[in-house]
């Protein structure tokens, strides 16, 4: 199998996640490749005997523009297909591809990986995305990484290891209390702020 394909489904695997080979052709494009969904479908339906966690294949009705057609969809042995829902999904077409990957956001999707396991540091993902360096704080990846998620809707997830694409529900409210635990601490600091203030007034 192609390596980045390759690449990519062991991490959907690795994250017991159903997936269609749009989902997988989309997935390469979003890193910056081109790679058909043709193209990923046949890879897949000749290697899934080898993917990691034990995949299966089942035929599954989806939506493509509004008409209702079959598709192929590989998960784990016992996952109820009824649950899988990403079932509208379309290919990113040429022209959207042209277009992602001219922006520092497309950049910085094609570096990042799924998953707080494949976490990257800001340098590495300043030496990849071909930055030119910022100082030790690598300030420019981290005003790219602001602008992904609030501007561009990227769930952008980061711990003591890195950066890293939210791939799960559990990663989502891990890095979701994490981010109200700051908020809590900066509102403690604040609060004790003032009081010190009112109280050296006072004096």
């Amino acid at each position: 199998m192609n390596t980045l394909c390759s690449r990519v489904v062991n991490e959907f695997c690795a994250a017991n996640r159903a997936f269609t080979s749009i989902e997988i052709s989309n997935e390469i494009k979003r890193r910056g490749h081109w790679m058909s969904n043709t193209e990923v479908a046949f890879l897949l339906k000749r290697d899934v005997g080898i993917f990691p966690g034990g995949y299966v294949i089942s035929s599954i009705f989806v939506e493509q523009k509004g008409t209702p057609c079959y598709a192929t969809l590989y998960h784990q042995v016992g996952f109820n297909t009824e649950m899988y829902t990403a079932r509208d999904i379309t290919a990113i077409t040429p022209d959207e591809f042209a277009e992602m990957i001219a922006t520092p956001t497309s950049r910085l999707m094609r570096v990042l990986r799924r998953g707080k396991a494949n976490a990257i540091k800001s340098g590495r993902v300043e030496e990849l995305m071909g930055e030119i360096p910022s100082g030790p704080t690598h300030e420019r990846v981290r005003d790219i990484i602001r602008k992904a998620i609030h501007e561009d809707c990227c769930a952008i997830g980061s711990c003591s290891k890195g950066y890293f694409i939210i791939d799960t529900k559990e990663e989502m409210c891990e890095v979701l209390d994490d981010l109200q635990t700051r908020i809590d601490g900066i509102n403690n600091r604040k609060n004790s702020l003032y009081k010190s203030f009112l109280l050296d007034k006072a004096k």
